[in-house]
């Protein structure tokens, strides 16, 4: 090994790593590690600003995680769901609660419409 011009603190900090790295080939394989993982995709990031007053956009930017929802939709989905479907299914993602709610609503309507027609078409059939 070749004798390096090293601080004390130099020393200190190698004495401290080769606790956890004891070998050559450990340390090699940690830097290789690491290299590796700075090398990552990194996640999307948004800076904002003027956000007051804006809650709504502000949230579905947030809920939609910048349109990283939609691209997984399409990826695993792909053609076996159409467009509208597709888009459906995003919105009850970004807004599970109000989009429950109004699909529930939606039924109870339709319900009440098939009964309301139900005793119009029964209306004078009964028997005497």
């Amino acid at each position: 090994m070749v004798a390096f011009d090293r601080n004390p603190q130099d020393f200190k900090y190698l004495r401290l790593l080769s606790r956890q790295f004891p070998t050559e080939q450990s340390a090699f394989t940690e830097i290789i590690n690491l290299s590796a993982i700075l090398n990552l995709p990194k996640g999307t990031e948004h800076f904002m600003s003027d956000v007051h007053g804006e809650y709504e956009a502000f949230m579905h930017i947030l809920n939609n995680c910048s349109g990283v929802v939609r691209e997984h939709v399409d990826e695993i989905f792909g053609d076996t769901l159409s467009f509208d479907e597709k888009g459906e299914l995003c919105t009850l993602i970004y807004y599970p609660r109000e989009k429950i709610e109004l699909v529930r609503r939606s039924l109870l309507t339709a319900q009440a419409e098939i009964e309301k027609l139900a005793e119009t078409r029964n209306f004078g059939l009964s028997e005497n």
